[in-house]
């Protein structure tokens, strides 16, 4: 499961819970786009719930839609990915050194309020 909204002006949450397949990822990319268009120099918020790999399908279908990702990115500045998991935490926090202008943190779920708080202060992009 994958949602998206826009949660305050600027800001928009996400939820994914448990595995994602080619058509759950196509359609995760299209919601993200939708509310993202909204977005400039914004904040968002990954919560992670029952983590599963992806099949090889959502893989794909997400490497065959890297250049639209990397325009989505372009618009945030800041992410917080709240999760129970310690690997995807870490996992994240690396992948954003890999992503330009964006500053990635993780968080344990317990820590939801602090994740939020984070990503309303100001963001070195800004």
């Amino acid at each position: 499961m994958f949602t998206a909204h826009i949660a305050e002006p600027n800001r928009v949450e996400v939820v994914i819970d448990g595995q994602l397949n080619r058509d759950h990822m196509e359609s995760a990319l299209d919601t993200l786009k939708e509310v993202s268009e909204q977005i400039d120099k914004g904040s968002i918020s990954v919560e992670v719930r029952n983590y599963k790999l992806p099949t090889l399908g959502a893989i794909g279908e997400e490497l065959s839609r890297l250049p639209e990702i990397r325009d989505i990115l372009k618009r945030y500045t800041r992410a917080a990915v709240i999760t129970d998991s310690d690997w995807v935490q870490y996992a994240t926090e690396f992948q954003g050194v890999l992503i330009p202008d964006l500053e990635v943190k993780g968080f344990d779920r317990d820590n939801d309020v602090e994740a939020i708080a984070w990503l309303k202060t100001p963001s070195y992009q800004q």
